[in-house]
């Protein structure tokens, strides 16, 4: 699979995704997709809310939808295939229905648990809500990644959001139209109808060769 593949695979997803979508910045070039004043860099333990804003201030999205989601998505390509490659979904933050109260009183039982360190973190976040009012949302984002050099975990992974000990391995890396498909009951206000014929490894629960042209398939030795 090579960058014509990826850049056909982008246009399924902006013709899917074209009732809702609101800006485009995918950028090609001969053995690179990315998107236009692409940054590199992954946030790691920051608020949520934080996060999303500054990616969307610096324009960091490959496809901006109109309730304020969007995706990101790399590959960059070698002479031996993938090298590095990543696909995210950055939802829009959602306000938690969670009370001041009940986050003190998991606080007070990760105490008593001797798990210090989250107690503190949730008494961090009773300290500001009573400051600022303003309660931490519900979501996160939610990205494959892939680094054929990397040794310090699987090189194809499934993450949520900055969680660098979480890491679900993976023997594949999925198209652009794949990850969206993967993640699409996570997408509101928008009317996307898939194929039968482009059905993908999310909905058939196994990765075959049926659907090879819908994943980049990887050997881990």
């Amino acid at each position: 699979m090579r960058v014509a593949d990826i850049s056909q695979s982008l246009e399924f997803v902006k013709n899917l995704l074209s009732d809702c979508l609101q800006s485009d910045l995918v950028l090609s070039s001969d053995r690179l997709v990315s998107w236009r004043g692409y940054k590199c860099g992954i946030f790691k333990d920051q608020y949520y809310p934080v996060e999303y804003q500054w990616l969307i201030d610096h324009h960091q999205y490959s496809y901006l939808l109109r309730d304020g989601s969007f995706f990101q998505f790399y590959y960059e390509f070698g002479r031996d295939g993938l090298n590095k490659a990543r696909a995210a979904f950055y939802p829009r933050p959602i306000s938690s229905n969670c009370k001041k109260e009940d986050i003190y009183g998991v606080a007070e039982a990760c105490l008593d648990a001797n798990d210090e360190s989250l107690s503190e973190y949730l008494l961090n976040i009773v300290e500001e809500i009573e400051r600022t009012g303003i309660v931490p949302p519900n979501t996160s984002h939610v990205r494959f990644d892939f680094d054929k050099e990397v040794t310090s975990h699987e090189v194809s992974h499934l993450q949520f959001g900055g969680i660098g000990n979480l890491r679900i391995p993976s023997d594949f890396f999925p198209t652009p139209l794949a990850f969206v498909e993967f993640i699409s009951d996570l997408i509101t206000d928008c009317n996307m109808s898939f194929q039968p014929s482009a059905r993908s490894h999310s909905v058939n629960k196994a990765l075959r060769n049926l659907v090879c042209n819908r994943v980049i398939g990887l050997k881990h030795d």
